[in-house]
């Protein structure tokens, strides 16, 4: 079986880039990368449970709540596309002149639909069963921290090495320092006596 890339389950490691001849690009900050990620789990998440739809039974997490779970990602992925706009034209270096002039209308749909597809297309239906595991585990923790946690993923894939003539989407840039990123987190259930 096939090592399951999870950032994959969660749309981290491709953007539309992918799409794009490849070229030396400038590197996206971690907080950079937080925004084109957040943009595209909504769409991503849907494009998994179309891919899986055969290869899971009726009553599984992605069948019978994916569209809703997407659905959770939609108003924070709204809130960050105008801060992700620009970095999706940082990646796409030099090539970006040609989308530059398209309206939000059709770019934005364009880049969730090719990342969304790429995503999705990593997992193969031999693995839907892990994916749905996955995503059904991380359905009950707030948007941003699932965010933070593809951020992370994508930070760590980062540091794999490739396979040859493999190159990744885009680059993060080095990390001056570890600050930790605020995040939701569940409230306590332990009581003090």
């Amino acid at each position: 079986m096939k090592h399951i890339p999870i950032a994959a389950l969660i749309a981290l490691a491709a953007l539309p880039s992918m799409a794009i001849a490849q070229t030396a690009r400038a590197c996206v900050t971690e907080a950079e990368a937080r925004h084109v990620i957040t943009i595209a789990l909504p769409d991503t998440i849907s494009a998994l449970a179309n891919r899986c739809r055969a290869a899971l039974p009726v009553e599984s997490f992605l069948i019978k709540s994916g569209s809703a779970f997407a659905e959770r990602f939609r108003p924070t992925a709204e809130t960050s596309w105008p801060r992700g706009k620009p970095i999706l034209f940082k990646i796409a270096g030099p090539q970006a002149k040609m989308f530059e002039a398209l309206p939000d209308t059709a770019l934005r749909p364009m880049f969730t639909a090719l990342v969304s597809t790429v995503m999705s297309d990593r997992v193969e239906p031999d693995q839907c069963g892990i994916a749905d595991r996955t995503l059904a585990t991380l359905a009950p923790l707030p948007v941003e921290n699932i965010a933070e946690l593809a951020l992370l993923l994508a930070v760590a894939e980062s540091k794999r090495p490739l396979a040859p003539g493999k190159q990744r989407p885009f680059s993060l840039c080095a990390a001056p320092s570890a600050k930790p990123v605020p995040v939701n987190r569940p409230a306590s259930t332990t009581t003090t006596k």
